[in-house]
């Protein structure tokens, strides 16, 4: 029993967690297995995985798989563009699958300091690019053209109705999706 809570402990006191799970290939196919998590940092770059068949174990990095879903949590790859050059990352989708527009959350340790970054993505737009949201002055001007054409949502948000937090954007969101989901 010492030694299961030795492991225990060391594996999460280096940041891994294997929990059952799933991996979504780029063709679309479905493969269950245990994932091998770490910090968000981690797993913005990459993710073990076990398959739970062929018990072979491969670390995949966000070029190689669409995502990966514990069931609580779901990291899908997004090209990220950074100046010249676009760089595939994992992302912690925050919205339900099938939502009109995404809200993710990226861990970025480029440099000596790691920090979040939280986009949107429009699901319908036939061009899906990632818009990042600005926590600062520009917020409501930023979210009252991003949501332009729910003019009741753009009025409350021009309003300040909203707070400038994750929960604020995250209301915000959700209330959009009901709406497309029910004009």
């Amino acid at each position: 029993m010492r030694l299961f809570a030795l492991v225990l402990s060391i594996s999460l006191s280096n940041g891994l967690l294997a929990q059952y799970g799933f991996i979504v290939t780029r063709e679309g196919d479905t493969i269950a297995g245990r994932i091998i998590s770490g910090t968000p940092a981690v797993n913005a770059g990459k993710v073990g995985f076990k398959e739970a068949k062929s018990q072979k174990k491969v670390i995949y990095r966000p070029s190689q798989i669409k995502s990966w879903s514990t069931g609580a949590v779901c990291y899908e790859s997004k090209t990220l563009p950074t100046g010249s050059k676009n760089i595939e990352v994992f992302m912690l989708r925050k919205t339900p699958a099938g939502a009109q527009v995404h809200c993710y959350d990226y861990w970025n340790a480029d440099g000596a300091f790691g920090f979040s970054q939280v986009f949107l993505e429009k699901r319908m737009e036939t061009q899906k690019k990632l818009q990042e949201v600005r926590f600062g002055g520009q917020f409501y001007k930023q979210l009252s053209a991003y949501f332009e054409d729910n003019a009741e949502l753009r009025r409350r948000i021009s309003n300040k109705e909203f707070k400038k937090t994750l929960p604020g954007l995250m209301e915000i969101v959700t209330e959009y999706n009901t709406w497309k989901e029910h004009p």
